[in-house]
Protein backbone atom coordinates (compact mmCIF):
# COMPACT_ATOMS: atom_id res chain seq x y z
CA UNK A 1 0.00 0.00 0.00
CA UNK A 2 0.99 3.52 -0.90
CA UNK A 3 0.96 5.07 2.92
CA UNK A 4 3.78 3.27 4.26
CA UNK A 5 6.35 4.13 1.71
CA UNK A 6 9.99 4.20 3.11
CA UNK A 7 11.66 7.21 0.89
CA UNK A 8 10.57 10.59 -0.23
CA UNK A 9 9.14 11.74 -3.40
CA UNK A 10 10.38 14.14 -5.98
CA UNK A 11 12.91 15.33 -8.33
CA UNK A 12 15.22 16.57 -4.92
CA UNK A 13 14.44 13.48 -3.19
CA UNK A 14 15.15 11.26 -6.36
CA UNK A 15 18.64 13.47 -6.59
CA UNK A 16 19.12 13.34 -2.97
CA UNK A 17 18.97 9.72 -3.07
CA UNK A 18 21.54 9.40 -5.95
CA UNK A 19 23.92 11.49 -4.12
CA UNK A 20 23.74 9.41 -1.15
CA UNK A 21 24.22 5.89 -3.54
CA UNK A 22 27.17 7.22 -5.18
CA UNK A 23 28.94 9.04 -1.35
CA UNK A 24 27.95 5.36 0.30
CA UNK A 25 27.03 3.02 -1.87
CA UNK A 26 28.26 3.60 -5.27
CA UNK A 27 31.81 1.42 -5.09
CA UNK A 28 30.90 -1.81 -3.77
CA UNK A 29 27.77 -1.88 -5.98
CA UNK A 30 29.51 -4.69 -8.41
CA UNK A 31 29.93 -6.83 -5.81
CA UNK A 32 27.31 -6.32 -3.00
CA UNK A 33 24.49 -5.78 -5.29
CA UNK A 34 22.90 -9.51 -4.44
CA UNK A 35 23.18 -9.40 -1.15
CA UNK A 36 19.84 -8.73 0.34
CA UNK A 37 21.60 -8.50 4.10
CA UNK A 38 23.86 -5.50 2.23
CA UNK A 39 22.35 -1.93 1.95
CA UNK A 40 24.10 -2.01 -1.76
CA UNK A 41 21.65 -1.20 -4.02
CA UNK A 42 21.22 2.16 -5.60
CA UNK A 43 17.87 2.82 -4.25
CA UNK A 44 16.65 4.73 -7.66
CA UNK A 45 14.25 1.87 -8.62
CA UNK A 46 11.49 3.88 -7.69
CA UNK A 47 12.48 7.26 -8.69
CA UNK A 48 13.04 5.91 -12.23
CA UNK A 49 9.94 4.14 -12.15
CA UNK A 50 7.81 6.86 -11.19
CA UNK A 51 9.87 9.65 -13.58
CA UNK A 52 11.34 11.30 -10.90
CA UNK A 53 14.86 11.10 -12.47
CA UNK A 54 15.98 9.25 -15.68
CA UNK A 55 18.57 7.08 -16.05
CA UNK A 56 20.41 9.47 -18.57
CA UNK A 57 20.57 12.22 -15.55
CA UNK A 58 21.96 9.51 -13.40
CA UNK A 59 24.29 8.33 -15.92
CA UNK A 60 25.36 12.14 -16.65
CA UNK A 61 25.45 12.56 -12.58
CA UNK A 62 27.98 9.64 -12.22
CA UNK A 63 30.56 10.44 -14.85
CA UNK A 64 30.54 14.22 -14.08
CA UNK A 65 31.52 13.00 -10.49
CA UNK A 66 34.31 10.75 -12.24
CA UNK A 67 32.61 7.32 -11.37
CA UNK A 68 33.85 4.29 -13.53
CA UNK A 69 34.64 1.09 -13.30
CA UNK A 70 32.91 -2.19 -12.65
CA UNK A 71 30.47 -0.46 -10.27
CA UNK A 72 29.42 1.97 -13.57
CA UNK A 73 29.52 -1.33 -15.86
CA UNK A 74 26.81 -3.76 -13.93
CA UNK A 75 24.54 -0.11 -13.42
CA UNK A 76 24.98 0.52 -16.96
CA UNK A 77 24.02 -2.94 -18.05
CA UNK A 78 21.35 -3.31 -15.28
CA UNK A 79 19.41 0.39 -15.66
CA UNK A 80 19.83 0.68 -19.28
CA UNK A 81 20.57 -2.55 -21.13
CA UNK A 82 17.83 -4.69 -19.28
CA UNK A 83 15.45 -1.73 -18.89
CA UNK A 84 15.14 -1.14 -22.74
CA UNK A 85 15.18 -5.01 -23.56
CA UNK A 86 12.65 -5.03 -21.12
CA UNK A 87 10.56 -1.74 -22.42
CA UNK A 88 11.17 -2.88 -26.12
CA UNK A 89 9.59 -5.78 -25.41
CA UNK A 90 6.75 -4.29 -23.10
CA UNK A 91 6.38 -2.06 -26.65
CA UNK A 92 6.47 -4.55 -29.24
CA UNK A 93 5.35 -7.81 -28.33
CA UNK A 94 1.50 -8.14 -27.70
CA UNK A 95 1.69 -11.15 -25.62
CA UNK A 96 4.26 -9.52 -23.04
CA UNK A 97 0.89 -10.16 -20.48
CA UNK A 98 1.39 -13.96 -20.08
CA UNK A 99 2.93 -17.00 -20.56
CA UNK A 100 2.50 -16.56 -24.77
CA UNK A 101 4.94 -13.79 -24.33
CA UNK A 102 8.01 -15.98 -22.93
CA UNK A 103 10.49 -17.97 -24.92
CA UNK A 104 9.67 -21.79 -25.90
CA UNK A 105 11.41 -23.44 -23.54
CA UNK A 106 10.26 -21.89 -20.88
CA UNK A 107 6.52 -22.66 -22.51
CA UNK A 108 7.53 -26.06 -22.52
CA UNK A 109 9.21 -26.41 -18.91
CA UNK A 110 5.93 -24.74 -17.60
CA UNK A 111 3.37 -27.34 -19.31
CA UNK A 112 5.52 -30.17 -18.84
CA UNK A 113 5.19 -29.13 -14.61
CA UNK A 114 1.51 -28.25 -14.82
CA UNK A 115 0.62 -30.61 -12.91
CA UNK A 116 3.23 -31.77 -10.25
CA UNK A 117 2.17 -32.12 -6.78
CA UNK A 118 3.59 -28.79 -4.69
CA UNK A 119 4.38 -29.43 -1.32
CA UNK A 120 2.61 -26.45 -0.39
CA UNK A 121 -0.19 -24.27 -1.99
CA UNK A 122 -1.31 -21.12 -0.56
CA UNK A 123 -4.42 -18.95 -1.19
CA UNK A 124 -4.27 -15.49 -2.33
CA UNK A 125 -4.56 -14.27 1.01
CA UNK A 126 -1.73 -15.95 2.10
CA UNK A 127 0.44 -14.72 0.32
CA UNK A 128 -0.43 -11.41 0.77
CA UNK A 129 -0.63 -11.72 4.49
CA UNK A 130 3.28 -13.10 4.17
CA UNK A 131 1.73 -16.53 5.50
CA UNK A 132 3.84 -19.21 4.03
CA UNK A 133 6.50 -21.90 4.77
CA UNK A 134 9.25 -19.98 3.37
CA UNK A 135 10.61 -17.28 6.46
CA UNK A 136 13.14 -15.20 3.08
CA UNK A 137 9.65 -15.32 1.24
CA UNK A 138 7.65 -13.77 3.80
CA UNK A 139 10.08 -11.06 4.54
CA UNK A 140 10.24 -9.81 0.88
CA UNK A 141 6.38 -9.52 0.86
CA UNK A 142 6.31 -7.60 4.15
CA UNK A 143 9.44 -5.52 2.75
CA UNK A 144 7.14 -4.67 -0.37
CA UNK A 145 3.71 -4.41 1.95
CA UNK A 146 6.03 -1.97 4.01
CA UNK A 147 7.89 0.23 1.83
CA UNK A 148 6.27 -0.10 -1.61
CA UNK A 149 9.65 -1.93 -2.63
CA UNK A 150 11.60 -5.50 -2.58
CA UNK A 151 15.20 -5.79 -3.11
CA UNK A 152 16.14 -6.53 -6.50
CA UNK A 153 17.86 -10.19 -5.93
CA UNK A 154 14.28 -10.94 -3.62
CA UNK A 155 12.19 -10.04 -6.46
CA UNK A 156 12.77 -12.75 -8.55
CA UNK A 157 13.10 -15.69 -5.45
CA UNK A 158 9.51 -14.29 -4.71
CA UNK A 159 8.37 -14.72 -7.47
CA UNK A 160 9.20 -18.26 -8.32
CA UNK A 161 7.03 -18.98 -5.41
CA UNK A 162 4.13 -17.17 -6.64
CA UNK A 163 4.40 -19.95 -9.77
Amino acid sequence: NGQNLSFLSGSNAAQDALDQFISKRFALYHQQRNDPSKNSLSGMSPYLHYGQISSRQILRTLKERGCDGDSLNVLIEEMVVRKELSDNFCCYAQSYRSTDGAPAWAQATLEKHEVDQREFTYSLSDFENARTNDSAWNAAQRELVTTGKMHGYMRMYWAKKVL
